[in-house]
């Protein structure tokens, strides 16, 4: 399991809760993306992390997040292409 710091609230990408990191509280993704383009998945409970699962897993969902801004998995910016 992830730690993080648990002075701060965080929010479930599945179900919404806001709440401080507990016990049962998942995190996927990397600190980098979180800071320069603001993705980092995290799930609040077991409930959720099955959810998450039936998505398609966190690589699914943190593609489809990557994708729906434009940006690679790997945070780069994807090359658009000129109509022509």
């Amino acid at each position: 399991m992830t730690t993080e710091p648990s002075g701060r609230s965080h929010s479930c990408y599945i179900c919404g809760t806001v709440a401080l990191w507990g016990d049962e509280w998942q995190s996927y993704g990397s600190i980098l993306m979180q800071e320069d383009h603001g993705i980092l998945l995290k799930v609040c409970s077991e409930d959720c992390r099955a959810k998450l699962k039936e998505l398609g897993g966190a690589d699914a969902v943190f593609e489809a997040e990557c994708n729906a801004r434009g940006l690679t998995s790997k945070g780069k910016r994807r090359k658009v292409q000129p109509w022509k």
